[in-house]
């Protein structure tokens, strides 16, 4: 059916295709293998996926522990870097 749908070139089709996802999936398999940690440079995978874990967590923050890193506000302080630069001053000194 899939054949019939796609023409006369359906099995160069299905070829380029299958080629086309080999080739992503040695791509990914490279590119996972070459991550670490931004901060010590870690790579084993409970280092990097420490939010997958299967451990019980008794906290109230249970949810929280199994996200990753929240980084929407890192930057968020910068808005206000006027308004504490006495602060910064004082810490600094």
């Amino acid at each position: 059916m899939v054949r019939e749908k796609r023409g006369k070139n359906a099995d160069i089709q299905i070829e380029r295709n299958q080629a086309r996802r080999r080739k992503l999936r040695t791509w990914f398999a490279q590119f996972k293998a070459s991550l670490k940690c931004a901060r010590c440079g870690e790579d084993h995978p409970a280092c990097l996926e420490f939010h997958r874990t299967r451990r019980p967590v008794k906290t109230a923050s249970q949810v929280q522990v199994r996200k990753p890193i929240y980084r929407g506000s890192v930057g968020r302080w910068k808005l206000y870097q006027d308004t504490l630069a006495d602060l910064f001053a004082k810490v600094a000194s």
